[in-house]
């Protein structure tokens, strides 16, 4: 907090002096992250309402009730214009919640102003990816499905543009972080456009169908994409993954195997293909855990699935093809 309330002296004193240019990029700095530090606040608030409207009950107690407000108590620092943009209080609908995204995209976007792509790379991403997050906690408080999907549509576009223009060999664990998270937002987006078929019923447009499996192999791309970038420029994956990589990297095939199952074919042959490519990705994660303990201990659940399905998906391919012979 002092060095907070340093900054904020060095800004308010600043604008009125003439500064040379290093102390004029001091300044535009402190500026910045004096958003960045209130764009975190909106998302920590938003997080924090998300999870407990999660965790709420029908009937919440006024104990619980005075312990939410004590979470977000305002800053003690003169900031008033700055804390009157923005509540302290658990938001409770997406009105409220809109409210808070718009101050931190705001902040985001003024932040940018300094803290821009070239130059200052690291930092301009990172505030995309909270540009991103702010993006997926208000689509939570939204209960209209369409309008959910275009919120993460927004996500997605926003990573992959910058996940475009970076240089994988010089920036190789952001683009990681980008490649995963947009296969998970196009995972998330497959998923949401099957409530929708389910809810709507009848007979899918073929339109709706294409969709789905747009959405299901854009995702299926990019954790392929992620899972390659560890070959090392190798034509062969390893046979250890690093420790602190092992779940992600087997969660994206157990990813990739639920998505090839979701997929809507064209024919009996396609249905069989993706059967395959599902039972394929199972199991290489349960023979991956079987020379390695730890990663069978940290994918105990995953891996149930897994030797359930492959025990269960070759009855089910006979099933089809004799069905197709009759």
């Amino acid at each position: 907090m002092k060095v907070f309330f340093s900054l904020l002296q060095e800004i308010q004193f600043g604008e009125n002096e003439n500064v040379s240019e290093e102390e004029k990029e001091k300044n535009d700095q402190g500026k910045a992250d004096i958003k960045r530090c209130w764009a975190k606040y909106g998302l920590a608030l938003l997080e924090f309402s998300r999870d407990r409207l999660l965790k709420a009950t029908e009937e919440e107690t006024e104990q619980d009730s005075d312990e939410t407000e004590k979470e977000f108590e305002k800053f003690n620092l003169e900031v008033t214009s700055r804390e009157e943009q923005i509540t302290c209080k658990p938001l409770r609908d997406f009105e409220e919640a809109r409210n808070v995204f718009l101050r931190v995209q705001t902040w985001i976007n003024a932040a940018k102003e300094f803290y821009v792509f070239d130059g200052r790379c690291t930092d301009y991403v990172e505030l995309v990816q909270d540009h991103s997050k702010a993006f997926k906690l208000l689509a939570f408080f939204e209960l209209n499905l369409d309008r959910q999907c275009k919120m993460h549509k927004r996500r997605a576009d926003m990573l992959l543009e910058v996940c475009n223009e970076l240089n994988p060999q010089h920036y190789l664990l952001v683009v990681r972080q980008l490649t995963y998270e947009l296969a998970e937002i196009y995972s998330g987006m497959m998923d949401i456009k099957y409530i929708i078929l389910k809810e709507e019923g009848g007979q899918p447009s073929v339109h709706a169908l294409k969709k789905i499996n747009s959405l299901a192999l854009q995702s299926i791309q990019k954790y392929q994409a992620y899972i390659d970038s560890f070959k090392d420029n190798k034509p062969d994956l390893p046979k250890d993954y690093p420790e602190l990589d092992t779940r992600p990297i087997l969660v994206a095939w157990f990813c990739i195997g639920r998505l090839y199952s979701k997929i809507f074919p064209l024919n009996v042959k396609e249905r069989l293909d993706y059967i395959k490519k599902t039972e394929k990705c199972y199991q290489y994660l349960i023979d991956y855990c079987k020379g390695h303990e730890k990663a069978a201990e940290c994918m105990r659940s995953e891996l149930e699935v897994c030797k359930e399905m492959v025990a269960l998906l070759p009855v089910k391919m006979e099933k089809i093809r004799q069905e197709a012979e009759a």
